[in-house]
């Protein structure tokens, strides 16, 4: 290191610029090629993660040279974020030493390959693009890749980018909360003791050991699911063998078109509602059908609402579209009486469905198969995609499959109200009749092939 450090020891003589906990600092300091992750929810990833670019370009420049990162995010708007977070760490170098001038934030590329760039006044670049298997393939230089178990096609990504560090000494980072898929593979092959990569594990209990304010206790108590505690905070591996949709499927079923505000649609619109009063959530699920594709054009979530209020809200919204063909009910216990309601308000186009142990499995296939083939499209949001993994089935002792969920506040809401949607969009009436030509059978969306 320099004389010009960013970060010093305990007890060392010089200030340091920022006051990381021990383990930011770690990691910041570790200057290992090739680098992998894996830490608990709400300990400062990012921030570590940032502290390590600014204090490689700080090293750089101090030798009057200049160098490349390119930052890999799984979406849009998780790029910009993490571009603002590294801004802002030099930005607090700058204003503590002055040994490191602030770079500019420029916004490039067109809508669909945008990326943000850092401009070091040293000469230095930060280049922050979206998880896309081409982002950083036409670059030479270091490159750090956030949240890889929330990337889509991780293996082909990690194809073209691991070769932009291959010439001179450039370093590759990985980073990310523990999720089976590609991220396991990456992180057990780290595990080997001939592996080239240095590993950072880091448990809610240890990141409070070194500091981080957090009560691991209280978090436990509120996130209320014992597997999801080990996974997102002790750094778990949740093996897919016990859930229904593996996390690899889920992630290449999310899709940045799909939305979870309502929004304008020309195709036809199908829609699942998963009914609750007071303790579950009430789910509305809009599905939108462009070609082949099922998009999710809507997640609606009413919790403790007044059923006046649900049943207000669902007609307005299932108005707003002139394809609007089928919605799909929960209409056993409490869902009867809103079930009905809302058939008087919308004649015609709703169908009662009354959840059997049967039809819950045959819907679930029906899901399972869809995102198999990538035509059911998912909204960029962890509460979408966590509700769909936390779905699990269970042999009971007579033989039957039982399908179950929980996540914190949800017993599988929004899953269970998407599963209504994709069989309003894929299944016949109860008489059996197609509604007007709209949907289409299983077997047909099936033969339509796939995308890409």
């Amino acid at each position: 290191m320099s004389d010009r450090v960013l970060i010093t020891e305990p007890g060392e003589p010089v200030e340091s610029v920022i006051q990381p906990y021990a383990y930011q600092r770690a990691l910041a300091m570790d200057t290992s090629r090739f680098l992998i992750a894996m830490w608990s929810r709400q300990v400062g990833k990012s921030f570590g993660a940032s502290l390590l670019v600014n204090n490689d370009i700080l090293e750089v420049e101090s030798k009057g040279q200049r160098t490349l990162w390119t930052l890999i995010s799984r979406s849009l708007p998780q790029a910009r974020e993490l571009a603002i977070k590294v801004r802002n760490v030099a930005r607090a170098i700058m204003a503590a030493r002055k040994i490191l001038q602030s770079p500019d934030l420029f916004e490039a590329g067109k809508l669909d390959e945008r990326q943000y760039e850092l401009e070091y006044p040293g000469g230095s670049r930060v280049v922050v693009v979206s998880g896309n298997p081409d982002s950083a393939a036409g670059y030479t230089g270091n490159v750090l890749w956030d949240e890889v178990a929330l990337t889509k096609r991780a293996d082909e990504l990690f194809g073209t980018a691991f070769p932009v560090v291959s010439r001179g000494a450039y370093r590759f980072i990985m980073t990310s909360t523990p999720r089976p898929g590609f991220f396991r593979r990456r992180w057990d092959e780290s595990q080997k003791t001939d592996s080239l990569w240095s590993s950072h594990k880091l448990t809610i209990y240890d990141a409070v050991e070194q500091g981080c304010p957090q009560d691991p206790e209280l978090l436990r108590q509120a996130i209320a699911d014992e597997l999801r505690w080990r996974q997102e905070f002790l750094c778990e591996f949740i093996d897919d063998e016990i859930c229904w949709l593996p996390w690899e499927m889920i992630v290449a079923c999310t899709d940045t078109q799909a939305t979870m505000q309502p929004e304008d649609a020309e195709g036809s619109i199908f829609a699942g509602w998963d009914v609750a009063r007071w303790h579950d959530l009430s789910v509305l699920y809009l599905l939108e059908r462009v070609g082949t594709l099922l998009i999710t054009r809507g997640v609606l979530i009413m919790k403790r609402m007044e059923f006046d209020g649900q049943l207000d809200l669902i007609e307005s919204t299932l108005q707003r579209y002139p394809k609007f063909v089928r919605l799909c009910v929960d209409a056993g216990g409490m869902g009867e009486m809103p079930a009905e309601q809302i058939s008087k308000r919308l004649p015609g186009r709703v169908e009662k469905i009354k959840f059997t142990n049967d039809l819950k499995a045959t819907m679930s296939g029906d899901v399972r198969r869809l995102m198999e083939e990538r035509t059911l499209r998912i909204p960029d949001d962890d509460t979408v995609r966590d509700d769909f993994h936390s779905i699990r089935c269970a042999t009971t002792a007579a033989g039957n499959r039982r399908f179950e969920g929980e996540t914190p506040g949800s017993h599988a809401d929004i899953y269970w109200g998407g599963a209504l949607a994709v069989h309003a969009a894929i299944s016949p009436t109860s008489d059996g009749a197609w509604n007007e030509g709209e949907c289409l059978g299983a077997g047909e969306l099936s033969q339509l092939g796939g995308f890409y």
